[in-house]
């Protein structure tokens, strides 16, 4: 009986969103065709929609997999930019991870999950609260916690709320790794192409050159850092080594040989992304990862050789991150006599430069900061007395507790590392408990996730907080993992039966 009846709900549910999606499909044709955009980009746009509505309507976590990939890979972003898509397009992608959290809780029935990190992130929101209030342009300021609130805040409960089951957090490391392979494999094939003139639609985007040239058919050409989809280079390289642990960590999970090769790709792919964005900062951070990593026992050896591997194939495509790299020991001028720092690299001295005018600004407002999004409004005047590099305009604090130091002080500081340290402590203690009840597969998810977020951290150490949808999407999946880890599923999972298709087709 109540199967029967939860059956209708579905039937009945189903029935309203697909006249929804009538309508809005009609609204969204009348409006392209009185806008300036491609028809041919309207008829494809069209044809993806309904088949997308489709797929949602009967399958609705295959729309948790679509949205994850398409926001880690910022394509909503790179449509509007590139390809004059309507600008709404990014919030739309957002809000497909919504519908598999509705279906969930309004046609299924299933409860709203309360996950370890939501009571830190509650004490978060108040401190970003009382720091804007207190700032000395609230309105500024509390614009910057509303961003928070949307990217960061939404995006944690949905993804921790809609991933129940242990197949749907396997389905979602391949669809991070599939964002692997397309963020490294495009820029890696315009750098083997030489056609350093095309973004190749905005997936291939570039920035600064790195100084070093490269030997080619046409002459000396200047390296190019890869900005991929992201369109920054720095935090371009930190996205793209962190899907190096999630898509290695498929590697034991994968039964087939065509797996195991998939999940071997998507890592190099990472790997020569992460190398073509040529970051000192985020190799520093790789290394001081790893360490950690190794430390806590949640890098296997088998996944050291193969990083180890795939870093030195990296290198031996990309020899100019050597020269780059070589640049550090610069920083050893800083220490000698008056006028040595002169000799430091640029972007170093600016570097250190933003980073003491956070610790400047920490010092004059201890507790709550200087407000969300209100240090690049200091960054300029500490600089002046700083004396390494003088900065034209403001500038964020490009390290990740130190901005958090600056912008929300102790309190925030607290809160948010109060949060990190719960979240990894979760993950552990879910590793210890899958590896007692012999789940393999649970441990290695737990791993893969752990390492990832270590990583995010470490390389945010020369990094702001920005781009803030990555890390609560992390901490989002990281708390799904650490619920189901060494336990049953918490609630069942809409996606097709890939395994009967493959048995059928075998």
């Amino acid at each position: 009986m109540n199967d029967t009846s939860c059956t209708k709900q579905a039937v009945t549910g189903r029935s309203v969103w697909w006249v929804l999606a009538g309508l809005l499909t009609t609204l969204s044709l009348v409006w392209l065709m009185a806008s300036d955009v491609n028809l041919i980009l309207i008829v494809v746009a069209l044809c993806v929609f309904i088949a997308a509505v489709g797929a949602m309507l009967k399958w609705p976590d295959l729309t948790t997999l679509i949205g994850l990939g398409v926001i880690y890979s910022n394509v909503s972003v790179v449509l509007v930019r590139f390809h004059g898509l309507p600008s709404v397009l990014p919030a739309a992608t957002l809000g497909m991870l919504a519908w598999p959290f509705l279906y969930r809780v309004f046609v299924r029935k299933e409860n709203v999950l309360l996950p370890p990190a939501a009571p830190f992130l509650l004490a978060y929101i108040f401190v970003q609260f009382i720091s804007a209030g207190l700032s000395k342009d609230p309105r500024h300021s509390f614009a910057g916690v509303l961003s928070f609130l949307l990217e960061g805040v939404v995006v944690y409960v949905l993804v921790s709320n809609i991933i129940r089951t242990r197949r749907l957090v396997v389905a979602c490391f391949w669809a991070l790794a599939l964002c692997a392979v397309v963020m490294g494999g495009v820029p890696l094939l315009k750098q083997a192409s030489g056609s350093y003139t095309s973004d190749f639609g905005g997936f291939a985007q570039t920035g600064a050159d790195v100084g070093a040239a490269e030997a080619s058919l046409l002459g000396e050409v200047p390296q190019q850092r890869a900005t991929g989809t992201i369109g920054e280079q720095n935090r371009y390289g930190q996205l793209m080594i962190i899907l190096v642990p999630i898509s290695l960590a498929l590697l034991p999970l994968s039964s087939g040989g065509k797996y195991k090769l998939a999940a071997v790709t998507a890592t190099f792919f990472g790997l020569v992304g992460f190398a073509l964005a040529f970051s000192r900062g985020a190799a520093v951070g790789f290394v001081l990862g790893v360490v950690i990593a190794v430390l806590l026992n949640i890098l296997p050896r088998k996944q050291i050789k193969w990083l180890a591997y795939g870093g030195l194939i990296a290198l031996m495509l990309l020899p100019q991150y050597l020269n780059r790299l070589a640049s550090l020991a610069e920083l050893t001028t800083l220490a000698g006599p008056m006028g040595a720092s002169g000799q430091t690299d640029g972007a170093i001295r600016g570097r250190l430069t933003e980073m003491t005018g956070a610790l400047l600004a920490f010092r004059d407002h201890p507790l709550f900061g200087v407000g969300p999004e209100m240090f690049s409004e200091y960054s300029q005047q500490y600089s002046q007395v700083i004396g390494l590099r003088p900065l034209s305009s403001g500038r964020e604090a490009h390290s990740l507790p130190l901005d958090i130091l600056a912008e929300t002080g102790i309190a925030g500081f607290l809160v948010f590392f109060g949060l990190v340290i719960a979240v990894l402590s979760s993950l552990l203690r879910s590793r210890k408990r899958a590896i007692k009840n012999q789940d393999k597969e649970g441990a290695v998810l737990v791993e893969g996730i752990a390492f990832a977020i270590i990583l995010y951290l470490t390389t945010g150490l020369f990094l702001h907080m920005s781009y803030i949808r990555y890390f609560w999407l992390l901490i989002g999946l990281a708390d799904a993992i650490s619920m189901l880890a060494g336990r049953k599923d918490l609630g069942g999972d809409y996606l097709p039966d890939f395994r009967k298709t493959s048995q059928q087709t075998n």
